[in-house]
């Protein structure tokens, strides 16, 4: 997030086929070691997960949700409250028109496409993506998050091609304020919400998956719990700065590595 001046770290699509379960599609480290819904295993790369799995596995402190809205519709949101009690997810109005089913169905056959791939292994691409140094479609035998999503919009025609190669797009561009709405690379009238943030992501201390196996989405259970000592180098684990400011960065080192490095900041002063 430092790297690429984002609030986020991570981006996925979230799939709302007709009649089954909704889902996430993604290109991920999996980290949290949450079953594939697709080969019942867990993965990493481009996979399919449990929308409550992902979101609850512990190891996001924020998460939102940015719903396409389409020509014609008027979107709400009350019925997106399944993911504050963490049980359930409807989304809030279905259309059924061909022009969302369409592009629901195109969204698939992409994933379909991808399904299998190695998270990117080039992180040089990773590197220069930021930089907008990539040409061509970079490697694409291996996708990072962005760069999945992305690939994804541009294929199915909610970003109109000519703006930008997938493997120079970064999480942050996916945002309200990003450069994906100030250069309007989604053609109107269609049009993303704004993020709709989702309250304590990390209320299930070490993961729902982990506390509540038996309502995985997805049949396993997250193989990795979440602990706090995954966000720092040396525990204890928290910021100084967090004492301070009430700030919610965190340069993930540690409390004693930390006032360390401050005594020996002011000492140099």
């Amino acid at each position: 997030k430092a790297f690429t001046s984002s609030e986020w770290s991570h981006i996925a699509i979230i799939s709302t086929r007709p009649g089954a379960d909704t889902t996430v599609l993604e290109a991920s480290t999996n980290r949290a070691q949450l079953w594939d819904c697709d080969e019942k295993k867990a993965l990493s790369g481009v996979e399919r997960l449990g929308v409550l799995d992902k979101v609850y596995c512990g190891f996001y402190d924020k998460v939102a949700l940015r719903l396409l809205v389409l020509p014609g519709e008027n979107i709400g949101t009350a019925s997106l409250s399944g993911f504050d009690n963490g049980s359930a997810f409807t989304q809030s109005r279905r259309s059924s028109s061909n022009s969302r089913l369409q592009i629901e169905s195109q969204i698939e056959n992409f994933y379909a496409r991808q399904r299998g791939k190695p998270y990117e292994e080039f992180r040089s691409e990773m590197v220069e993506g930021a930089f907008d140094f990539n040409t061509g479609n970079g490697h694409n035998e291996s996708l990072f998050c962005s760069e999945f999503t992305s690939a994804a919009y541009l294929d199915v025609g909610l970003w109109t091609a000519g703006h930008k190669i997938a493997s120079n797009v970064m999480p942050q561009e996916f945002a309200s304020d990003g450069e994906s709405e100030k250069a309007s690379y989604m053609p109107l009238p269609m049009r993303l919400t704004n993020e709709i943030y989702l309250r304590r992501t990390q209320r299930f201390a070490q993961g729902r998956c982990v506390l509540f196996p038996a309502q995985c989405e997805c049949g396993g259970k997250q193989q990795i719990a979440y602990a706090t000592t995954f966000a720092c180098w040396w525990e204890p684990c928290g910021s100084v700065l967090q004492f301070w400011f009430g700030s919610a960065w965190d340069a993930g080192f540690g409390l004693n590595v930390e006032i360390f490095m401050i005594v020996i900041g002011c000492v140099w002063v």
